[in-house]
């Protein structure tokens, strides 16, 4: 850097020389400028230094509290009640988060809040309390004091920026935070950095170009104002571009470019500071806390881990790569180090890749520990080690190792009576350190007197928990959900052969592992019989299936030994805590929950739709008329709907789940623990007759649908469920009425909203039989608690995806899909209902030319698309979405009566026939169409995995890391499809009894209607069949996508089509 760009001459501290007559103040101006808040040459004192003491003064308080955790946090002060209730406080504070339903938004814990708030009123206080906020005339000089304090403090946060950045820096040193907790507050404290700097930079613009001399300081100002301008940017880029969403685009981008930003913003600002008193002081100190730590990790890594360190990288059974290291160091659980592997070529060597250690150290045949890590290939450079370490099995890899990192509080576990571990898929590698440390930490007593083992636990229980001799959980409870096969066999393995090491151990019984199976993995494995490839101890029924494993090597384990339990499906989380917490309540004794571990993908698109408002719901409404057999005064109709939609929310736990983080990788459900059926359920009264077993358009109902799929969920979020019913009664005939269930795509398919009609349905007639009035209403109804809600659909389908997919055509068509892809949206809906006597015509015809109704009617709209198109319309693509409940790991009866998004979807090319018919539309077109839809159908199906299912298209989203990053970009570019064809069938009707007893309620017309989806086809139409066999087609568009004239024009020819069959 040249000193000519800087101030001569050029010193460490600016001067601090004053006098009123170098100004030429009056007294009176002297002393109201030397005032403490006003008083420019010692800014930096008054605003500066009180920054630096807030920042140490929250730090101090840390740093107390640990040294006070780390010397009273003993077993020994558990009977003390104030430090139990700090003790409690504290957790409170580091736990407690809060959901903010307008925003959609989870906040951090209580305790961060507070300190966001406490730093948000200090910096805010400093800033903007003092008086003035500009100089009356520039007599007082260039410098606003609104822009001087607000510079001092931005200033003054940089070095807790840096601070707070590097993996090993100061702040974990004394108060134990771990780095990777403390990246929030190096965000936070880099937006009060970033808007400090704003409101040091505008206040000078405002106050220049009040007094008239802006352009003057622009010209003249080379090193404060042109430096100034070039560092807010590159603050302005470290801060927006460090936002999940870029981050998430390209992490390797993001790190590259943020270093590069940091670098060369720290040099501009250095440049733009000039040394203005002591503001070069706080860029010493920033180098002080920063360099230190940077240089760390390298100086630890090359001297003391050394540079030539190897890595044996080989397979294991499950298809984890495991990864082993030489190491000279220790570790503790749930730590993680950052591997650099430099065989890879340059590039990689510049990027580290972090793993949590799965081992505990332990010395190997050369006296060095050993790290292991266990890695679930995903994409890129894990998907690269794994196919090296198949082509070279063993081969050893140069490494560079950088850590460890993070980790649990290791008093805290010692200091707990009781332990409880959870992880899923992957994260069961990250449990095994826990179970090595439990069986270490467990002494071998000694009766002295008789020279034999004694029973330690024993002796302490009858002696009290405040005289146990050492600080050890006295058991161990590990569960782990896996769905995946090959994983539930490398786990065991791995935990077995763990066992056989300390097999001389007397505390292995206080260990007790659940493997908890879903998917594929508890199809193949049959937990009701004894040949599951391992040894079986006993068998017991249950409402889950189990089988109990003992360690493979019996001759060299205890009786004691730890039994592997296995169950059928997910582990109910909830329960299982709230067990573990009653147990020690009940005991006086302490629990330490440590937890590791995922919505499909399929729901994930689904949530993230709706969170973007791509696509609100999909909706399914039935016509329900009571029999003429029983009289209608008998029954309170509200009382009864209530009972019945309790009954089937009971039934079906999923109706009492709602996503949460939407738009994130991170979606999952929560359960409401009750739903307030008065806020879901909302009657209304038909203004019109309308005769259910007639044909044509319902219009009422029309609007009713088309106003429902334009509203989401988002208002109530938190209180109310996904799903809302909307009853729409007759005014002559009270007793008939349409139930309009409305749902969250996420929790449902189409299929799902006939599954929910049946369930009410089966309740309507139940309640029906017997007196309503021997029923209690409910209000507000909880799931049952054996109700669970089924896995996701990547666990029960291998969703395999197509080595060799279909090729694009070889020539281009021009298709028609409407317009481009647009946002916002609002959904447009219209519906026409052909009577039972067409319908049933239509099925017939379908019947005897050997064809689906779906693909009937898709080659109908077709052939009236090409009649209606200009003449250069050369293909239409439809959509046609495929139910994969049949090949779902799940019994029959169970996949039948699945609630939830158990879908895939295939596409079909329809080509214009060479020679167009005078008439509108031709039906011996719709049939050859059909014909090739339904073979091209026929093929997809056929087109089997190895495994034995058809390969899916929603495979491919599985491959997607976060979905919600694919949708925004989609906005303006052209759509896939023309339209899209969704059938659900006929409404299964309830068995009658051997008599042939008529139903209570008979059930009408059944449509199936859904919100217009932002990226998807031009129009979708729906097509559902109701008991009394007459068949709705319904059409959703956007408006803006497609005209309403083209729509109505469709509609009747479709019509009229149908009719000529």
């Amino acid at each position: 850097m040249s000193a000519a760009w800087l101030t001569p001459p050029v010193t460490l501290t600016g001067s601090r020389e004053f006098t009123c007559d170098s100004f030429g103040f009056t007294e009176e101006q002297c002393e109201y400028y030397q005032q403490r808040w006003h008083f420019w040459f010692i800014a930096d004192h008054v605003f500066a230094l009180s920054t630096i003491a807030f920042f140490m003064s929250v730090l101090g308080i840390f740093v107390i509290g640990n040294v006070v955790s780390q010397v009273l946090g003993h077993r020994t002060w558990r009977g003390s009640s104030p430090w139990q209730k700090v003790t409690a406080l504290i957790r409170y504070l580091s736990y407690r988060g809060f959901h903010v339903q307008t925003l959609r938004w989870n906040s951090a814990p209580l305790g961060m809040l507070l300190l966001a708030a406490a730093g948000t009123v200090f910096f805010f206080c400093m800033d903007l309390i003092p008086q003035p906020y500009y100089w009356p005339s520039l007599d007082f000089g260039g410098s606003p004091p609104l822009g001087t304090r607000s510079g001092w403090m931005a200033l003054a946060c940089m070095p807790f920026v840096f601070a707070t950045a590097s993996k090993s820096n100061w702040i974990t040193l004394l108060t134990g935070v771990s780095h990777e907790k403390l990246q929030v507050f190096h965000r936070w404290i880099s937006y009060a950095f970033f808007v400090l700097a704003l409101m040091h930079t505008f206040p000078f613009i405002v106050y220049h170009i009040r007094f008239g001399d802006m352009v003057m300081q622009f010209e003249m100002g080379l090193i404060f104002y042109w430096t100034g301008i070039v560092a807010i940017i590159l603050q302005a880029w470290l801060t927006f571009a460090s936002h999940s969403v870029i981050r998430n685009l390209g992490y390797e981008f993001f790190k590259a470019t943020h270093l590069l930003a940091a670098a060369v913003f720290v040099l501009i600002f250095f440049w733009h500071c000039d040394y203005t008193l002591t503001s070069w002081h706080y860029f010493i100190a920033t180098a002080a806390v920063y360099v230190p730590c940077y240089v760390y990790p390298w100086l630890r890594t090359c001297f003391e881990y050394g540079t030539r360190a190897k890595a044996q990288v080989t397979v294991e059974d499950g298809g984890f790569t495991r990864i082993s290291i030489p190491a000279n160091f220790t570790w503790i659980p749930g730590q993680h180090c950052f591997l650099r592997f430099t065989g890879f070529g340059f590039l990689q060597a510049l990027s580290a890749h972090p793993f949590t250690i799965c081992s505990l150290p332990s010395k190997g045949i050369d006296g060095k520990f050993e790290l292991i890590f266990y890695i679930r290939h995903q994409r890129g450079f894990t998907a690269r080690l794994y196919q090296h370490a198949l082509e070279l099995p063993g081969a050893s890899i140069p490494v560079l190792v950088d850590g460890p990192y993070g980790g649990i509080n290791l008093q805290s576990y010692t200091h707990s009576d009781r332990l409880l571990v959870i992880a899923g898929g992957s994260g069961a590698g990250w449990t095994l350190p826990f179970i090595e440390q439990f069986i270490l930490s467990q002494p071998k007593a000694v009766d002295e007197e008789c020279g034999q083992a004694a029973d330690l636990d024993s002796t302490m229980k009858e002696t009290g928990s405040n005289e146990r001799i050492n600080s050890r959980p006295f058991t161990l409870s590990v569960i782990v959900a896996t769905r995946d096969s090959s994983s539930r066999i490398w786990y065991i393995r791995t935990v077995q052969q763990l066992l056989s090491r300390y097999s001389h151990k007397d505390s292995l019984s206080n260990i007790r592992i659940q493997l908890h199976l879903t998917g594929q993995a508890a199809q193949e494995v049959d937990l009701t019989d004894e040949s599951s490839g391992f040894p079986v101890i006993s068998t017991k029924p249950s409402c889950s299936r189990e089988n109990i494993i003992a360690p493979e090597d019996e001759t060299h384990t205890p009786a004691s030994a730890p039994l592997i339990k296995e169950l059928d499906g997910r582990p109910q989380l909830s329960l299982i805590v709230e067990e573990e917490v009653a147990k020690v309540t009940n005991e006086g004794e302490s629990l330490a929950v440590y937890v590791c571990g995922p919505i499909s993908k399929l729901e994930q698109v689904s949530a993230t739709c709706h969170h973007l408002g791509f696509f609100n719901n999909v909706g399914l409404s039935v016509h329900y008329r009571l029999s003429q057999l029983v009289p209608p005064t008998a029954f309170d109709l509200r009382h009864l709907i209530h009972l019945a939609v309790g009954k089937v929310v009971k039934k079906y736990r999923i109706l009492s789940a709602i996503p949460v983080n939407e738009d994130t990788p991170d979606a999952h459900f929560a359960s409401l623990p009750s739903v307030d059926l008065s806020r879901s359920i909302k009657f209304l009264t038909r203004s019109q007759p309308w005769n259910d077993l007639g044909e044509g358009q319902d219009r009422e109902l029309d609007a009713i649908l088309e106003d429902q799929h334009n509203t989401d969920f988002k208002t109530g979020y938190g209180t109310v469920p996904f799903w809302r019913m909307i009853v729409l009664q007759s005014a002559e005939q009270k007793m008939d009425f349409t139930a309009a269930f409305i749902y969250h795509h996420a929790i449902g398919d189409g299929v799902s909203g006939l599954v929910f009609h049946k369930s009410f349905h089966d309740a309507l007639e139940a309640f029906t039989s017997t007196p309503a009035a021997c029923f209690k209403r409910e209000e507000t109804v909880a799931p049952k608690e054996d109700a669970i809600i089924l896995p996701a659909l990547g666990q029960l389908h291998p969703l395999p995806i197509n080595p060799a997919p279909p090729a694009d055509a070889a020539e281009p068509l021009n298709q028609w899909t409407g317009n481009s892809i647009q946002h916002p949206c609002k959904s447009r809906w219209t519906c026409f209902q052909l009577s039972p006597t067409v319908s049933k015509s239509f099925f017939l015809k379908c019947k005897q030319n050997g064809l689906s109704v779906t693909s009937v009617i898709s080659s109908t709209l077709a052939t009236v698309l090409f009649d209606i198109l200009p003449p250069d319309v050369e293909a239409l693509t439809c959509i046609i979405p495929i139910n994969i409940r049949p090949w779902l790991q799940l019994p029959r009866e169970v996949s039948d009566d699945a609630f939830g998004s158990y879908i895939d979807a295939t596409g079909v090319l329809f080509k214009r026939p060479e020679q167009i018919p005078k008439a509108p539309h031709s039906v011996n077109d719709v049939w050859t169409a059909a014909r090739k839809v339904s073979g091209m159908v026929n093929d997809y199906l056929s087109n089997v995995s190895p495994s034995g299912e058809p390969y899916t298209a929603v495979s491919a989203l599985e491959t997607i890391p976060d979905v919600s990053a694919i949708f925004k970009p989609m906005i303006g570019k052209p759509r896939d499809a023309a339209f899209e064809v969704t059938n659900v069938g006929i409404f299964p009707t309830r068995a009658t009894s051997e008599t042939s007893e008529a139903s209570i309620w008979q059930v009408g017309k059944v449509v199936l209607s859904r919100s217009s989806l932002v990226t998807g086809a031009a129009v979708t139409v729906s097509v559902a069949t109701g008991g009394d066999g007459s068949m709705t087609i319904g059409y959703s568009w956007q408006e803006g996508v497609v005209s309403d004239d083209l729509v109505e024009e469709i509609n009747k020819l479709v019509g009229e089509c149908l009719r000529e069959m």
